[in-house]
């Protein structure tokens, strides 16, 4: 038997496999476009921007994919994805 690995049964690593999209929804007064998945947020905003928090990282993307802020996410960070 295999021994010794540290990912265990408990691990995050993949929660964000194909068959897992997390929450999701439509904040009808912004337009915005909601994903939650644990602690991992996405927010697609009506005019094609996007910003997420993925693995302690918040990552702004304008409408065309370009990054335009990549750096360590905040409380704050959490809290207004996660609000919208």
């Amino acid at each position: 038997a295999f021994t010794g690995g540290d990912d265990g049964p408990g691990d995050d690593h993949g929660a964000d496999s194909a068959g897992d999209h997390g929450q999701e929804h439509v904040n009808q007064l912004t337009g915005d476009k909601v994903e939650v998945a644990g602690k991992n947020v996405e927010v697609t905003h009506p005019d094609g921007t996007k910003e997420e928090i993925e693995n302690g990282r918040f990552e702004q993307k304008d409408a065309t994919g370009q990054t335009i802020v990549e750096r360590p996410a905040t409380p704050e960070d959490v809290a207004r994805l996660q609000g919208l």
